[in-house]
C-alpha cells in the first residue's frame, strides 16, 4: 500500500539520519514510515543501480574521512519472503575491509534482523549510499527519485527540513 509521499519524506529524514544505540529498545512497526515500490519502478530500479556503480565513490570518502562525519549511511536490502525490504544502515564503521552499522528502522518484515542492531553489511547487499561534504549530499539517489516525485509544496518542506542540499 502506498503512503503519501510527505510520509515518505519523513522516513527518510527519520532513517537516513537517525542513530539507533546499540541498547535501543525495539520500536513498534510504523506504517507511515514506509514507501512502497514495484519491482518494475524503473527509475528506483536506476537509481539503485547507479548507486551500486558509484559505490566506490561512498568507500573512498569513507576512508579519507574528510567529510561531514557522523552523516554516512548505506541503504542495504534484506531478503524476505515477499521479495526485499530496504532499509538504512547508520553509524558506519570499517572493520578488516567489511562495513557494520546499526539498522535505523523497525522491519516491516522478518528479515531475521531488529532495530538497533548492528550488522555486518555486504556490499552486494548495498542499494544506495550516502554522505554529506559542506552540506551538499553525495549519493542518496533513491532519495533524489522520491523528490522528483514530490509536490512543489513537499519539496519546498523538503528542502528545509533535510540536513543536505541536494545538487546534481
Amino acid at each position: 500500500m502506498k503512503q503519501p509521499l510527505t510520509q515518505c519524506l519523513f522516513a527518510i529524514l527519520l532513517l537516513a539520519f537517525h542513530t539507533a544505540s546499540t541498547n535501543a529498545q525495539v520500536r513498534k512497526k510504523s506504517d507511515e514510515n514506509m514507501y512502497s515500490t514495484t519491482k518494475d519502478d524503473t527509475q528506483m530500479n536506476a537509481a539503485m543501480a547507479t548507486a551500486k556503480r558509484r559505490f566506490g565513490q561512498f568507500d573512498s570518502a569513507f576512508k579519507w574521512g574528510y567529510y561531514d562525519q557522523g552523516k554516512f549511511s548505506l541503504k542495504v536490502q534484506f531478503a524476505n519472503s515477499k521479495g526485499h525490504e530496504y532499509i538504512w544502515v547508520t553509524d558506519i564503521s570499517l572493520e578488516k575491509g567489511q562495513y557494520w552499522g546499526l539498522l535505523s528502522d523497525t522491519p516491516a518484515t522478518d528479515i531475521n534482523a531488529r532495530y538497533g542492531e548492528r550488522l555486518k553489511v555486504g556490499r552486494q547487499d548495498v542499494v544506495d549510499w550516502l554522505y554529506g561534504k559542506d552540506s551538499i549530499l553525495h549519493g542518496g539517489y533513491t532519495i533524489r527519485v522520491l523528490e522528483l516525485r514530490m509536490t512543489k509544496k513537499e519539496r519546498i518542506q523538503h528542502n528545509l527540513d533535510f540536513p543536505f542540499k541536494l545538487e546534481d
